[in-house]
């Protein structure tokens, strides 16, 4: 241990355990815990002390979840902790290589669930293949190999859904414009006649006329029932699958006649259909 570093004796019902979220392992090994509390009561100043992140008052474990399992067996009442500043994303990327060099051997599963964690986050997936692995405490060709699969995943799908479209006797083109579709909620606006809310056309291009307004509600209904054919189509099994079908273009017919039921529906609820 560095001759710098300071080890404090933190109360246990300070120190936070996030088994799911931190910990970087995909379980608890209870021959571990068994072993290391008889480490423990035998001679507790052989155990390495646990490593915390500092929150607030209270104490986020990053490193040492098998010995604060042990402890808690024991049910000690104080744990000696290296204590660091930093929060919870601190604790998590401290956690991910932690074991990569000591304790229990990590499983596959274990260096699989660190590289996900990481190519799971917005901001830590951008880093470049040679600094996540590092951060994960893999090689570099193991993040590849995830990548590579998730894209395959990404490929897959989308073959997927264009079959489900082909089957639907539907253009593969609208799967590209449901691609499309903004998470954020489209604009309305107020039709000037009936009162009622329709969605916005693009920017300089808003059209204000009754006719206008009937076209962007049914361009929003198309979306709608595609959304909701796309998520289904994979739970439908053969012996349904033509009655599916026809339900589908059923729908659709309603919506290119300005009759689709959904149209009664609260506008809000027609905006997490099209998303």
């Amino acid at each position: 241990m560095n001759a710098k570093t300071t080890v404090n004796s933190i109360p246990m019902s300070e120190i936070i355990v996030d088994l799911d979220r931190v910990m970087s392992r995909t379980s608890i090994d209870d021959n571990t815990v068994f072993a290391y509390s008889e480490t423990y009561l035998e001679d507790k100043s052989v155990m390495p002390p646990l490593t915390v992140f500092r929150d607030g008052d209270k104490f986020i474990l990053a490193d040492g979840f098998h010995r604060h399992a042990a402890l808690t067996k024991l049910e000690a009442k104080f744990a000696e902790c290296i204590v660091k500043d930093g929060g919870h994303r601190q604790a998590v990327l401290f956690a991910l290589n932690a074991n990569s060099t000591h304790g229990l051997r990590r499983s596959n599963g274990d260096k699989r669930l660190c590289a996900e964690r990481l190519l799971d986050d917005s901001e830590w997936s951008q880093w470049a293949n040679t600094v996540i692995a590092k951060a994960a405490g893999v090689a570099e060709s193991f993040i590849r190999k995830i990548r590579d699969e998730r894209n395959l995943k990404i490929t897959n799908e989308l073959k997927t859904k264009q079959n489900a479209l082909k089957k639907l006797g539907m253009p593969v083109e609208l799967l590209e414009q449901y691609n499309q579709t903004p998470v954020s909620e489209p604009k309305k606006y107020f039709h000037p006649k009936t009162g009622k809310p329709v969605y916005s056309t693009p920017k300089g291009k808003q059209e204000k006329s009754e006719e206008a307004s009937s076209v962007i509600i049914d361009k929003s209904m198309v979306v709608a029932v595609l959304g909701q054919a796309l998520a289904e189509v994979e739970n439908i099994t053969d012996a349904n699958l033509e009655a599916f079908i026809n339900k589908v273009k059923a729908n659709l017919s309603q919506v290119s006649k300005g009759r689709n039921p959904l149209q009664n529906q609260d506008p809000e609820t027609l905006v997490s259909l099209s998303n």
